[in-house]
């Protein structure tokens, strides 16, 4: 058994849909003001409705890019807060190294007054945040080789040809610091001094 409501809202939509055949037959005058009424509300109801699945179907079809667009955002902001690090690592380095200018070479020291090559390099890393290896030989194996046209201050250089005996730590505009020997012990020296510019093995990268 039917209710009250129930009976309305069957009678609603048989008034609405006979409405709608009539008129796009030809065969029904325009509604009476009786009819309208019922139509409008069904209207009200069923509008709105569609729109919010609309909506809503809209939305969720946006998520996904949203969230893509997010993440591509992210990492873009990691990578260039990477940069920026180690951009501040390197010149950490170099500017350490240059507090260190005139002390004396040593073999075998690692300073903090006295260093040979290779302990020199890697105390000014280590001062800066970064481990690296003792030996200039090892620091040549284990490092990122990078070529001389994209060298960054911060970098190692290394010399004697295809070897690593001696290394410096290159601060730019083609120069380099580095403990070279008993005579000078820490000095910035130019690449294209011509015992080192013949004897250069190449360059590697700690950060």
């Amino acid at each position: 058994m039917f209710t009250t409501t129930r009976k309305r809202v069957i009678s609603m939509s048989i008034a609405t849909a006979g409405l709608t055949a009539g008129l796009t037959a030809g065969f029904v005058a325009a509604p009476s003001s009786a009819v309208l009424p019922q139509a409008r509300q069904v209207s009200a109801v069923l509008v709105p409705a569609a729109d919010r699945a609309i909506e809503k179907a809209t939305l969720s079809a946006a998520r996904p890019e949203a969230a893509s667009q997010r993440l591509r955002l992210s990492a873009v902001n990691e990578r260039a807060a990477v940069i920026a690090r180690k951009t501040l690592l390197r010149k950490a380095a170099v500017t350490i190294a240059l507090t260190r200018k005139g002390m004396s070479y040593s073999a075998g020291s690692a300073g903090p007054t006295r260093f040979d090559c290779s302990g020199f390099t890697r105390w000014v890393w280590r001062k800066a945040g970064t481990s690296i290896a003792r030996s200039s030989y090892e620091q040549y194996a284990s490092l990122t080789p990078v070529s001389r046209a994209k060298a960054k201050p911060g970098d190692l250089v290394f010399f004697f040809g295809s070897g690593a005996h001696h290394v410096a730590l290159y601060i730019g505009h083609n120069k380099m610091i580095h403990s070279a020997n008993y005579g000078t012990g820490v000095v910035v020296t130019s690449l294209d001094d011509g015992w080192y510019a013949s004897r250069l093995s190449g360059f590697r990268r700690v950060v």
